[in-house]
């Protein structure tokens, strides 16, 4: 019988933290771009567009800081980090790296049937014109593959490449999420081989798009006084435009890919 007066029985949670909400109200407004990178912060502003009070502002940003999300400018308070190909570099290695965990994800017929079907919305929800909706699905897909990893360090690690890349693409028109489906068929299968490789194509195709957008940022962006070039001649510094015109209805990242 449940006895709710029990030691055991777990605790409903409580109010989120005010420090931990405006933590990832910013975050996530940083990760869609809606503070765009290069951008300088401080905490009035923050505090009076987000509705957050001042202290929680400053425990946030500090948190930010922490994860170079945001870096100190002298006499200027905050500064979002740019966009650059060397960040671009390690996001794809550290994903090459981890990511085909998943392909040891166990994943029945039955399952893999369902997500197969929600993968198949996301591509007529994205035709439809109803993009947002579109990567939010594509996001959840992605999160309840890696909740299944049963490892938590692994899943958080995931959820912040998956974050730091959909930064980068909120820079660029909006694009259609990858197709999940032949992981979702390799799992069924237990083709752990297959499963590698699909996930190895995911990853390449991030790369790519990823690749055209920061190309093209630094193309438009206007020129900085003896910038850093990566390899190939590729410039290592962009500081993209903030104009979102062609984007599309993008939501904030934690719904991209």
């Amino acid at each position: 019988m449940f006895d709710p007066q029990s030691p055991f029985t777990p605790t409903a949670p409580g109010p989120e933290p005010m420090q931990d909400f405006a933590y990832r109200r910013l975050r996530d407004a940083i990760m869609c771009c809606d503070l765009a990178p290069g951008a300088t912060l401080s905490e009035g502003a923050l505090a009076a567009r987000f509705s957050l009070g001042r202290a929680a502002v400053r425990s946030a940003l500090a948190r930010l800081s922490e994860s170079g999300i945001i870096e100190a400018a002298a006499r200027r308070g905050w500064q979002v980090a740019p966009v650059t190909g060397a960040e671009l570099r390690r996001i794809v290695a550290a994903r090459l790296r981890i990511e085909p965990a998943l392909a040891h994800v166990p994943l029945d017929p039955e399952e893999a049937a369902l997500l197969q079907g929600r993968d198949a919305l996301v591509r007529r929800s994205f035709d439809a014109g109803d993009r947002a909706a579109a990567h939010a699905a594509a996001r959840q897909l992605r999160d309840t593959l890696a909740a299944r990893l049963d490892n938590p360090f692994l899943a958080r690690a995931l959820a912040d490449l998956w974050d730091r890349g959909a930064r980068i693409l909120a820079l660029g028109p909006a694009s259609p999420p990858v197709p999940l489906a032949p992981l979702f068929a390799a799992l069924a299968r237990r083709d752990a081989g297959a499963a590698e490789t699909a996930i190895a194509a995911q990853i390449e195709s991030f790369r790519a798009t990823a690749t055209d957008i920061l190309l093209d940022a630094a193309r438009v962006a206007p020129p900085a006084p003896g910038p850093r070039r990566g390899n190939a001649g590729r410039p290592d510094h962009v500081e993209p435009t903030t104009d979102r015109t062609d984007r599309g209805d993008r939501p904030c990242p934690e719904h991209w890919d």
